[in-house]
């Protein structure tokens, strides 16, 4: 039989694989390149196989030294998993493609190391450098070639790189393989190269992402999960714990292993060694335990092996009843959840002693939320209180409340929103006029089934809430004397926003501020002071019927200064408002276009204001209706705009019902049926505005129609 090879001359090295070592000996016959020697001798495929390179070599009398070195150091495939140096990893942990190597290593010496095609690694442990595929000319590198020195353009593939004391993962690996001296792991050292790898991947993963419920996406950071469990079980519970301290769980965590943890353990399937699988179930369990113990400081072997009592044990020990003790342990999820447990780890004592110092009795849970103790049973059966008892011997102590539930409730009273509009009741008064229970009415605060109108800033919890009451519903101390004006009122009297109208509020310039109940008010004199020397921009231009952007701009050329005020945030804008009398300069004396001068209508006005203040007493009415008209307001629920065409002499206008149809109206002034007009107009009024609530209430209450 002719061999294949002629010579072989030098030996192949510790790590160098069969499929190496066979492309050196080609490059030594003078062939810089495997397709000629395959075709020479009849071999059908370039293609890089190192179990036929190692068959192909064996052919040959080589030393038996050279034959336990090829064999030890070429991955050899299986069924299930590739064997190299005598440890086995997945299909997946090797790959040829593409050709890698570390400059640094072939300046040493120019062969192939088989460590170099583990995907897991991408730097060197030998030399601390990310891994090189692509030649210096900027192609590929290619199995066919035989030079390991030098790159098909002629150039060097290696150079010096000062070397490094292998650690990390791969320091570990090539340690395993018999190619540097072994560095143990405790942990790692029992199961085969594959787990130990596929742990790393996993650990890493889960150490450098937050909690989440899946499976994060991203890179596994191998290197970090190593070193998480490189110095052992201890090591491993400390990196978990920091991981805890960093992510801490949710209130609502039921304590078992995948709430706490999240995808990892349900991943753990992905570990193929059960003795790992259990060594890291473990871990996790022993780091629930000291975070729930708080335990602060370095974690030692011994802060990992407990003593467990039973649960009356414990309760003698802390003057406390069996039951109370397994209450609060399953609280704080001392006990998994997944298998009964009859006993309990001693050193748990101090994290239930501290859990039941700090409960409060329900004159103090009801003093922190702001409600009166009658609504703490409403609040436990709907599950937002749990009731602890047992945490005394002796004389009955009654029912117990968690703090952090407590501050978890009053966290959610504080971020409610609020509805401006309507009027503003306390729990109390709501409760007399609609015959609910305190408790009742907190449940429904805190599912938004009632609306909170406004908060009062030095009471606590539900106690500063004031519960929103439509005032057609409401008729009590909520009423504003005749002096005085609500803000929606004086949004009318001045035809401005009610963002407008809070910011001059604010900014002082409708006078002070008050109160009637729980609803701002302002004195009505110092709002018609206001209305009668300022108006917006846009009043002037529709009386002029110009186009106020364009309107706004001239009066702004002629030096009229708009009223200044601080800005707020947010999406919001206040409209322009100018001073009277500054855009009538402007305009060269002319009288005031935002104002309708008709003396006839001015009277019919203040009677028809008069006679709507009756009919309809929630219609916000302005005392003067300006020349370009107005939008009148009812909250949400119905609006009515009113333009006058002083030509005509006919009052034009718009009836619009949230959720239906418009309705046109008008009233001839001049014609000798306008007192009939004028009834007609108000019944009609009334009936949209009726129509418009009742359609209100029925998009309310279709919710829980479709769920009957």
């Amino acid at each position: 039989m002719v061999l294949p090879f002629s010579r072989w001359d030098f030996a192949p090295e510790i790590d160098e694989p069969a499929h190496g070592y066979a492309r050196r000996l080609v490059g030594a016959h003078g062939l810089n390149t495997v397709v000629t020697f395959n075709v020479w001798n009849q071999i059908d495929s370039d293609y890089v196989n190192p179990k036929a390179s190692l068959e192909l070599l064996l052919k040959h009398p080589l030393p038996a030294e050279w034959v336990d070195r090829l064999k030890h150091a070429t991955p050899i495939k299986g069924e299930d998993a590739i064997v190299l140096a005598g440890n086995s990893v997945r299909h997946s942990h090797i790959s040829r493609h593409p050709r890698r190597w570390c400059p640094g290593c072939l300046h040493q010496s120019p062969h192939h190391r088989v460590w170099w095609e583990f995907t897991f690694l991408n730097r060197c442990p030998v030399h601390d450098i990310e891994f090189v595929s692509v030649e210096p000319d900027g192609r590929s590198a290619s199995w066919t070639w035989t030079d390991f020195a030098n790159a098909r353009s002629g150039e060097p593939l290696g150079y010096y790189v000062a070397p490094v004391r292998p650690s990390g993962l791969g320091g570990y690996v090539l340690g395993r393989l018999g190619f540097l001296p072994r560095a143990p792991n405790v942990i790692l050292d029992a199961a085969t190269l594959g787990a130990a790898v596929d742990l790393c991947k996993l650990v890493g993963k889960f150490l450098t992402n937050q909690r989440h419920h899946e499976v994060p996406e991203g890179e596994e950071r191998i290197d970090i999960g190593y070193q998480a469990v490189a110095m052992g079980v201890a090591s491993f519970a400390s990196s978990i714990l920091d991981w805890l301290s960093a992510y801490p769980r949710h209130i609502d965590c039921n304590g078992s292993l995948r709430s706490v943890f999240g995808w990892i353990v349900s991943s753990l399937w992905m570990i193929d060694d059960t003795n790992l699988r259990a060594v890291v179930r473990r871990t996790l369990s022993d780091a629930r335990g000291l975070d729930i113990r708080r335990h602060d400081g370095p974690v030692r072997n011994y802060h990992l092996t407990g003593q467990e009592i039973s649960f009356q044990g414990m309760a003698n020990r802390l003057g406390m009843s069996a039951r109370g003790v397994q209450i609060i342990a399953d609280e704080l999820t001392l006990r998994d959840p997944t298998r009964f447990r009859i006993q309990i780890d001693l050193r748990d004592e101090a994290a239930i002693s501290q859990f039941a110092a700090e409960l409060l009795t329900p004159t103090q849970a009801a003093a922190k939320l702001g409600v009166h103790q009658d609504a703490l049973r409403h609040l436990t059966h709907c599950g937002y209180l749990k009731v602890f008892k047992g945490t005394e011997v002796g004389n009955r102590p009654g029912a117990r409340f968690d703090p952090r539930r407590i501050e978890k409730i009053t966290s959610r009273v504080d971020s409610l929103p609020t509805k401006d509009q309507g009027a503003g009741v306390t729990i109390n008064a709501y409760r007399k006029r609609y015959g609910l229970s305190r408790g009742q009415i907190a449940v429904g605060i805190l599912e938004g089934a009632i609306a909170i109108a406004e908060r009062i800033a030095d009471r606590v919890g539900f106690n500063s809430l004031r519960i929103a009451v439509p005032l057609e519903e409401w008729h009590g101390s909520t009423s504003v004397k005749s002096s005085s004006v609500t803000l929606a009122q004086a949004q009318a009297i001045l035809n401005l926003s009610g963002f407008t109208v809070r910011s001059l509020a604010e900014a002082g310039y409708l006078g002070p501020v008050g109160r009637n109940g729980a609803t701002k008010v302002l004195h009505r004199s110092h709002v018609r002071r206001f209305a009668s020397e300022y108006a917006k921009v846009a009043d002037f231009a529709h009386g002029l019927e110009a186009e106020p952007s364009a309107f706004h701009s001239a009066l702004m050329e002629h030096g009229v200064q708009p009223l200044a005020w601080p800005k707020k945030g947010g999406k919001q804008r206040a409209e322009c408002v100018v001073r009277r009398s500054d855009v009538q300069e402007a305009l060269g004396g002319a009288p005031d276009p935002s104002v309708i001068h008709d003396e006839v209508f001015t009277s019919f006005w203040k009677d028809l204001v008069g006679k709507l203040e009756v009919a309809c007493r929630h219609l916000h009415l302005p005392e003067n209706l300006p020349a370009g008209g107005q939008r009148i307001w009812q909250n949400t629920v119905f609006s009515l705009y009113l333009r006058y065409d002083a030509a005509q002499g006919v009052l034009t206008g718009e009836l619009v019902p949230s959720k239906a149809a418009r309705e046109a109206v008008s009233i001839d002034l001049l014609s000798a049926e306008k007192a009939t007009q004028v009834e007609s107009f108000v019944k009609r009024l009334r009936i949209s505005i009726n129509a418009a609530r009742l359609q209100q209430r029925r998009l309310k209450k279709a919710p829980d129609a479709d769920q009957l």
